[in-house]
């Protein structure tokens, strides 16, 4: 499951030239990339998960971005509209 996934980001890495899956291009790639990114941080929901050194590098080798500047921009905007709520 997690090698498909992480073939199809290869795919669309090579079809598009990033990683920056969005939303509304591929919902299931999309999500699958977030949660790559919270499985690195140690957590998915309320578990503990280790993330294989081995995935990592592969990850890594495609060039993927652990940070989502488009991510926490959005989050950032979000925040300030509740706090000006």
């Amino acid at each position: 499951q997690w090698y498909d996934k992480y073939h199809e980001l290869v795919e669309y890495r090579n079809d598009n030239g990033h990683v920056r899956v969005r939303r509304k291009e591929n919902s299931s790639l999309y999500e699958w990339v977030l949660s790559q990114r919270k499985r690195r941080k140690g957590t998915t929901g309320t578990k503990l998960f280790v993330f294989p050194e081995a995935q990592i590098a592969l990850m890594d080798k495609i060039g993927f971005e652990w940070e989502s500047e488009v991510y926490d921009v959005a989050w950032q905007a979000r925040y300030n509209e509740l706090v000006d709520f």
